[in-house]
């Protein structure tokens, strides 16, 4: 009677069937992808895929929630000034591009979509930053860039299985503390900001990989910077550090340091220990041409750019 019951009740559903988690990749990329919202509101439960990149889109109407299926959406490049509060009923999106538009907040509706993986919101007018943000357990790429963000919520620590955070041109004068928690990060692009310090809890991301605070107000960097042993990319040109900590010199896998324009006289001692660096660029510096002669000699495999 219960298998009669249920055959019943998915042949009512029809159009209405929900799947109750995300399907895969390569299951999604076998679907129909919707190029207009009137199409995709004809069938709504079999929209799994929809871009809608560059239509001067300006609104989301209520209906966008009838898409429950939705877990790839493409709505770059229109002229979007806010989410409709709807948007929480596509419970299995997972990749959502909003990047150009015309956002002034992360919206706090975004926080209630669980299987989020893939958030851009480049290009936008964001000045707030919801402290909802820390529900996305599962997001691995944020695109903040390009926008007017002044105070990053400590609730961003939440996003635990974050990978790549790009933050550059905004208008951060400083981290939260709980940045630390961010375990999995391994890409953190600050560049373009107002930041004048780093928090200590900064140097908890050891997986981090490339770091970016060029074009910042930075006057000096963590003195135990030298635990981030993942880091490759480390670029800090255009700030103010007049010199840096000794444990730079302790990051065996650096590849690349930018320290151009800033106030350093010289560089730290044993810089023959940075085996794995490829270039450093240290133009626009206060180098004595002895201290250029010494840096020379300790990293002669190293393309430096005095």
């Amino acid at each position: 009677m219960n298998k009669i019951i249920l055959i019943f009740l998915a042949v009512l559903l029809g159009e209405n069937a929900v799947q109750a988690k995300p399907i895969s990749k390569k299951a999604l990329a076998q679907k129909k992808v919707y190029y207009s919202l009137s199409e995709a509101f004809k069938t709504p439960s079999a929209v799994y895929h929809i871009n809608l990149r560059q239509q001067n889109i300006t609104d989301l109407t209520a209906d966008f929630g009838l898409l429950k299926n939705l877990q790839y959406a493409n709505l770059m490049k229109n002229s979007l000034a806010h989410l409709p509060p709807q948007i929480v009923e596509a419970k299995n999106l997972q990749s959502l591009f909003l990047r150009q538009n015309k956002l002034t907040e992360f919206s706090e509706d975004l926080g209630h979509l669980p299987f989020l993986t893939e958030l851009d919101l480049d290009g936008n007018q964001i000045a707030h930053v919801s402290h909802e943000i820390g529900f996305l357990r599962n997001l691995k790429f944020l695109d903040l860039s390009s926008n007017r963000i002044g105070v990053l919520p400590e609730q961003i620590g939440g996003l635990l299985s974050l990978q790549t955070l790009e933050l550059d041109k905004n208008l951060l004068k400083e981290l939260p503390a709980g940045i630390g928690s961010l375990k999995n990060l391994q890409v953190l692009l600050l560049g373009n900001n107002q930041i004048g310090s780093l928090p200590p809890s900064l140097v908890l991301l050891k997986n981090l990989r490339s770091l970016n605070l060029d074009n910042n107000k930075l006057k000096n960097l963590p003195g135990n910077i030298g635990v981030l042993k993942e880091l490759r990319s480390l670029t800090l040109s255009n700030n103010e550090i007049s010199e840096l900590p000794e444990s730079i010199v302790n990051l065996p896998k650096l590849e690349l340091l930018s320290l151009g324009n800033n106030n350093l006289e010289r560089m730290p001692k044993n810089l023959l220990k940075l085996k794995k660096l490829k270039t450093l660029l240290v133009a626009g510096n206060n180098f004595s041409a002895e201290e250029k002669a010494r840096i020379t000699k300790a990293l002669p495999e190293t393309d430096i750019r005095f």
